[in-house]
């Protein structure tokens, strides 16, 4: 038997799915709105979480403090000589990009999107989707996707989440809804999860029918609440060759339809 190849590769890529879609490569531009995050205010943040929200890649320390603008436009002069691309999406990545009033939520969406960006990558938590939210997303005629930090189905308690499991099904059966497209994150290598653990994780997220998965091997930053666990169990991190294996199965039981992004 043959086969089915996606482009090169025998899954279906994220770089795949954007060509499929919009018949080039489309470039992520990621950017800090300046929002904060439930789980913060509310207590220390998930345990995994750094200072800059998980937003490393949105620029330099002193472009922290700039507009959207002129996020986008460093983002794009920083990238151009690595991509040969015009299409480009505006990434809202660092901390939880739909915990503010509709109003605010609506004009830094817009400022990214009079940037000459296509679309928008909009990085939340399943507890920060009311319906008011749901209600601007829906009336965005742009490419336009949401991602989810589900991260774990078996030790949320453990990484501080903040959230049980019922509530990622109740915002994936909302976001289906309407037709808005979700992507999850997943942790691999927590250290209170067997591989079997993780593949949970990922069957869990396919039955409630996500359209990609951005699988992450567990990163111990100095800045996050992980690295005072760290140093106090030195538990054990993932090799490079037990993350590709774990990473290969997570691939191999996933739809053929699920686009997939995979962040070392």
């Amino acid at each position: 038997m043959s086969q089915v190849l996606f482009g090169e590769k025998r899954y279906r890529s994220f770089d795949y799915e954007m060509k499929q879609r919009y018949g080039s490569k489309v470039v992520k531009l990621s950017v800090d709105g300046g929002f904060s995050c439930p789980n913060r205010i509310n207590s220390t943040g998930c345990i995994f979480c750094t200072e800059r929200g998980s937003g490393e890649f949105c620029g330099d320390l002193e472009n922290l403090t700039a507009s959207i603008s002129d996020q986008i436009e460093f983002q794009r002069n920083m990238l151009s000589d690595k991509w040969d691309t015009d299409k480009t999406i505006a990434y809202f990545q660092s901390y939880t990009n739909t915990f503010a009033p509709i109003d605010v939520l609506k004009k830094k969406y817009d400022e990214a999107l009079s940037c000459g960006v296509m679309g928008l990558a909009i990085a939340t938590r399943p507890d920060c989707l009311g319906d008011d939210v749901l209600d601007l997303l829906s009336s965005y005629k742009c490419p336009l996707w949401v991602e989810l930090g589900l991260q774990t189905v078996t030790c949320y308690n453990e990484i501080n989440r903040g959230y049980d499991n019922s509530v990622y099904v109740d915002a994936a059966k909302r976001l289906r809804a309407r037709g808005i497209e979700f992507v999850t994150h997943i942790i691999i290598g927590l250290p209170w999860e067997t591989r079997d653990d993780t593949l949970k994780t990922v069957k869990f997220a396919a039955d409630n029918g996500t359209n990609g998965v951005k699988l992450h091997m567990l990163y111990v930053d100095k800045t996050a609440p992980l690295a005072e666990y760290y140093n106090k169990t030195d538990f054990h991190v993932l090799t490079r060759e037990e993350y590709v294996d774990t990473v290969c199965e997570a691939i191999a039981m996933l739809p053929p339809d699920v686009a997939r992004w995979a962040a070392s």
